[in-house]
């Protein structure tokens, strides 16, 4: 099974662990396991990050977050790494949620807020409940940006649910912001594979002399995987496998929506 979770920790350049953000969704396979599963030195397998959502550390315009729920995951780390000095850019974050219950990482954001002289914070809250803290009530909206930024040429970058996403980009676009300066990061699991037509088929190793057999199933098994299960080869010896075995540290776990991945090696 692969998901995909966003890296969470400041941006340094020999890390001796790896912080991720995994929202706990009831009956899902991946985050119950991670949740109540995964142990202290379990192993797990990581692929290297992809996409192309960089933010700047330096930059002569103004930079503007807008985070939906969990979608604030991506923003953590570029906040974490900035430093709060005078050349990093003026950054503001909307960060949208139903109510305090469901606004993950408060805690972390507000240090943040206090920690970083160049950040503004706008939380809004669609669905706020008695003592819920936020300050501004009702779903995020283009009309919320200052008007300054716009002015300023200000770059945008959002992860939140598709449906706001375009909406929030067609407005932006509307009010005279290229799209080149917009950018979006889209929280989606590899689609499984069809299995429909596939048929079992013996696969002959030639330097091992062994035959084996693969099967379609679900969840799909790659050749590689059965060579590997079969004791043909040691992962850590093939140069396809782009991935990195992390052993889990419990003692560096933080509540249910963090988990800290050391390096085996």
């Amino acid at each position: 099974m692969i998901r995909s979770y966003s890296l969470t920790g400041a941006a340094v350049a020999s890390p001796e662990a790896y912080d991720i953000g995994v929202r706990h969704i009831e009956g899902g396979q991946v985050s119950t396991a991670i949740r109540h599963a995964l142990a202290p030195g379990d192993v797990v397998e990581l692929q290297s990050p992809k996409g192309g959502f960089v933010l700047p550390l330096r930059n002569e315009f103004p930079v503007v977050l807008i985070a939906g729920g969990i979608g604030i995951t991506p923003f953590l780390s570029y906040l974490e790494t900035l430093e709060g000095t005078a050349d990093e850019p003026r950054v503001t974050l909307h960060y949208g949620c139903r109510d305090d219950q469901s606004r993950p990482f408060q805690h972390r954001l507000e240090a943040l807020r206090q920690r970083l002289p160049n950040l503004t914070l706008v939380t809004h809250l669609s669905q706020p409940r008695s003592g819920d803290r936020f300050d501004r009530q009702g779903r995020f909206t283009v009309s919320d940006i200052d008007p300054e930024l716009l002015h300023k040429r200000a770059r945008f970058y959002m992860c939140t649910s598709d449906a706001m996403m375009d909406e929030v980009s067609a407005g932006l676009q509307a009010r005279g912001v290229p799209a080149f300066e917009i950018f979006g990061e889209r929280f989606r699991s590899p689609a499984p594979p069809a299995l429909d037509g596939l048929v079992p088929r013996r696969i002959h190793f030639a330097r091992s002399g062994r035959t084996l057999t693969w099967s379609p199933q679900a969840p799909l098994t790659s050749i590689l995987a059965v060579a590997e299960s079969a004791g043909l080869y040691a992962p850590e010896r093939l140069p396809c496998r782009a991935m990195r075995k992390l052993r889990c540290a419990d003692e560096e776990r933080r509540g249910p929506t963090s988990c800290r991945l050391r390096g085996s090696g």
